[in-house]
């Protein structure tokens, strides 16, 4: 199963994870434990697909965060839809991990990619 794991960091500004092919997976997990945030900002975790060219399109997301906590996202054909949790799609190509910032104060969080059949 293809993983990616960005270890806990102070980040300010919107994070991308790298892409990743899904080959033979067809669902996705993303995660996102925050540890420090800086107040009233909030991070929002998604997972996006890419789509002609480079362009990425969101898949599923999380509700804004502003406290210090774990979101976990699903995606994928086995998946059944919920809001702001888990979203049924069929995915083929490239998938990654974003975390929006709503400014650019200082959060600190890991975030975890990963494909899985």
């Amino acid at each position: 199963m293809p993983l990616q794991n960005y270890g806990s960091a102070i980040r300010n500004a919107t994070f991308f994870g790298d892409a990743v092919e899904l080959f033979q997976h067809k669902n996705v997990v993303a995660s996102i434990d925050v540890t420090a945030v800086p107040g009233v900002d909030t991070v929002t975790l998604s997972i996006e697909h890419q789509v002609a060219g480079d362009n990425w399109v969101p898949v599923v997301g999380a509700a804004a965060r502003a406290a210090v906590g774990r979101d976990v996202l699903w995606a994928g054909p086995d998946v059944t839809t919920a809001a702001n949790q888990a979203q049924n799609i069929v995915l083929t190509g490239k998938v990654r991990a974003k975390v929006t910032h709503s400014a650019g104060t200082n959060f600190t969080y890991s975030v975890r990619l990963e494909t899985r059949p």
